[in-house]
């Protein structure tokens, strides 16, 4: 949530900062602002909407020049998104500009201390009191470091001290000729399953997750886990219970981790919490970990992020290589997330015994087969869009699936609702008859995804549950494995996917509903990379 930009050198600081908050707009586009310090005095110009907003702003009423500047970008939680919302914020008499993600939890307190003490605060966030208390410790005479220090023991908020090691440059964070950032990330997924899955295992097919902390003497002793997550990554978490249950035999839970430390959960010193997070910032989650650790569970992060918070504070890490992720919707995240969770539900068979060297070996070469597999799919891209392009009127879509194929249909809807703003929900197929069918009329698009016909029971079920929507009038749009044609009857339209093991399944299922929800909502003419009202890392909780 939100970008921070600061620059002090030789260059003028505008170019540089507006620069930076360009390439951080994914992270919050409420508003954008930019303060510089020229001849002692404090320069600011911001504006509510889009970056190019505050860019035409400069142009009407150039700032000063100067060589030391900052610069953000809002998503808002504390005051509507408007002009006098925006960051930077200033201090009662222009000696200080403050920017800050995050919220302050007793800004009314504060508020109501500085408003007796006769300042005029002229905006609605809690950030602005901040810059208010900053100067005021200024105006008592010490350092702008003690003055922060000071201020931030009162303030009530989650404020880090870190610093992220980036293994990628500018030029990964491009567009490559592609019309969207979502886009480009979508088809950047069968390198990103190739680079997680590299140096996993040794010369014998053993596998080594050198980022594990936590020794195999106390992942034996392991009786339960818990996933932790928020949106996209909890359903990679639910994928990855069927797999982890299925490999190990140890019961798995999926919880939304804003809603875990708050139920008192049961954790013991043989609970293994695992936190899935792309950002490794995401305050939900972040909190739920410090809870399970205070409780002596030990806590495992999936991140991407190297040295973010959440790696930083767990026992042990696995770290997807998914490279920058641009696109506010995620989709390389999620695919490199599974990635990560089959691999670690492999290796804990491995430590516990639970399957053998060949069935893991198996499995591992499979994972590494996804890669072409996800290729195929794209290649036939085409498809998938043109549907898309067709369905661009649509008021609602419905999405069903069954076993590790249900968090595909959750995530599919997500997709939708995020990028297109429709109405978009996913089912377990079988829920159909206990009300969701109710929805089903004529026409009414509902996307299918069937299981591979190896899980006959699971399968024959789907079938019948394509069969009940469409006898409705549903428009059935099916995602079944080649050579699949038992199903083909029921299909208005057939994507056909590659075959794979049915818990691998989700790897190739999940492509065509990336690529329907991002044509789709281009075709609506909506800004697929950054959806009203989102942004790329949630910070608060």
């Amino acid at each position: 949530m939100c970008g921070i930009v600061g620059y002090v050198g030789p260059q003028q600081a505008e170019g540089v900062v507006i620069e930076g908050l360009r390439r951080l707009e994914y992270r919050g586009y409420d508003s954008a602002g930019i303060a510089l310090v020229h001849d002692g005095k404090i320069a600011c110009e911001k504006r509510a909407g889009k970056l190019a907003n505050l860019d035409k702003a400069l142009a009407d009423h150039p700032l000063p020049e100067a060589c030391t500047g900052i610069g953000h970008t809002r998503w808002a939680t504390h005051g509507a998104p408007n002009d006098r919302n925006a960051h930077p914020h200033l201090g009662a008499g222009g000696r200080v500009a403050l920017v800050h993600n995050g919220i302050i939890e007793n800004f009314a307190a504060l508020r109501a201390e500085i408003e007796t003490a006769g300042h005029e605060l002229l905006s609605e966030t809690d950030t602005e009191i901040a810059a208010h208390l900053v100067e005021a410790e200024l105006q008592e005479g010490g350092t702008l470091t003690e003055a922060m220090q000071n201020v931030c023991r009162r303030l009530h908020s989650d404020f880090f001290d870190f610093s992220v090691y980036v293994d990628w440059d500018l030029s990964a964070a491009e567009k490559g000729g592609f019309d969207w950032f979502m886009r480009k990330e979508i088809h950047e997924q069968p390198r990103s399953i190739t680079d997680t899955m590299l140096g996993r295992h040794d010369e014998d097919g053993a596998l080594q997750l050198d980022e594990l902390r936590i020794a195999e003497d106390e992942l034996r002793s392991v009786d339960k886990i818990i996933i932790v997550a928020c949106g996209t990554a909890s359903y990679a978490g639910m994928v990855a219970k069927y797999a982890i249950e299925h490999w190990t035999r140890i019961p798995c839970e999926v919880e939304l981790s804003h809603e875990f430390r708050y139920r008192d959960p049961i954790l013991t010193r043989d609970t293994l919490v695992v936190a899935v997070s792309q950002s490794g910032e995401t305050a939900d989650t972040l909190m739920a970990i410090r809870h399970a650790r205070a409780q002596r569970a030990k806590v495992l992060a999936v991140c991407n992020t190297n040295g973010s918070t959440i790696p930083r504070e767990s026992d042990a890490v696995i770290y997807t290589h998914a490279g920058p992720e641009i696109g506010v919707a995620s989709t390389k995240g999620f695919m490199t997330q599974l990635v990560a969770c089959y691999l670690l539900g492999l290796y804990l068979a491995q430590v516990r015994g639970t399957m053998y060297g060949d069935e893991i070996a198996s499995v591992v070469r499979a994972l590494e087969q996804m890669p072409a597999h996800v290729q195929r799919i794209l290649d036939a891209a085409d498809e998938v869009e043109a549907l898309a392009a067709e369905l661009a009127e649509s008021k609602s879509v419905l999405f069903l699936g069954r076993h590790a194929g249900y968090p595909v249909a959750l995530e599919g809807a997500l997709k939708l609702k995020e990028l297109a703003y429709i109405h978009a929900e996913g089912f377990a197929a079988g829920e159909l008859k206990h009300g969701p069918i109710a929805l089903v009329e004529d026409r009414l698009p509902v996307f299918c995804v069937v299981p591979p016909q190896g899980r006959d029971f699971l399968h024959d079920k789907m079938v019948s549950g394509i069969q009940e929507v469409r006898a409705r009038g549903a428009r059935t749009i099916v995602l079944a494995e080649e050579g699949d044609e038992e199903v083909a009857p029921y299909a208005d339209n057939l994507i056909r996917l590659p075959k794979v093991p049915t818990l691998l399944q989700p790897m190739v299922a999940v492509v065509p509903l990336q690529l329907f929800a991002c044509e789709l909502a281009s075709r609506m003419g909506h800004d697929v990379d950054q959806p009203r009202n989102l942004a790329k890392s949630v910070t608060v909780e």
